[in-house]
């Protein structure tokens, strides 16, 4: 189980702009393959900006109007910033950081996934050792 901050008793002020934006696969359609290159780096970068500058007007403007946080946020995009709490047994997370921590994965849901198993390492020092020498070290090759 997990809980999310609500946007119906926060506002979101706070939104994922990716460093580098990456160009698609031609084999993977669940993949990226490389880099933009410099001009349409900057371009999607003006065109990110200007939608959420757009987004947050609106957001306001239906707010402003009196409508119900839980309608308006609607139209908030998933790169919202926001605050998750997870309950998970310790195999569970191991299990999470060993499918998303991968070379496949793709590379935000890899760099949470490092992060998780950083701070595992921090507070499981020593079952994580194990974990690692017992289930990854020999299945990662």
């Amino acid at each position: 189980p997990f809980n999310e901050i609500s946007g119906r008793y926060t506002k979101v002020t706070e939104f994922y702009i990716p460093e580098v934006w990456r160009a698609q696969s031609d084999d993977n359609k669940q993949a990226s393959d490389g880099e933009l290159d410099d001009l349409q780096q900057k371009r999607m970068n003006q065109i990110y900006r200007e939608f959420l500058s757009n987004v947050e007007r609106t957001y306001d403007s239906m707010l402003d109007t009196g409508m119900a946080r839980e309608q308006a946020r609607i139209i908030m995009p998933l790169s919202q910033y926001t605050e998750v709490y997870w309950t998970m047994s310790f195999q569970s997370i191991a299990n999470f950081i060993e499918l998303r921590d991968h070379d496949h994965a793709q590379w935000e849901i890899r760099e949470y996934a490092k992060v998780m198993k950083e701070m595992m390492m921090d507070i499981y020092p020593e079952t994580m050792k194990i974990w690692s020498e017992v289930y990854w070290d020999d299945n990662r090759g």
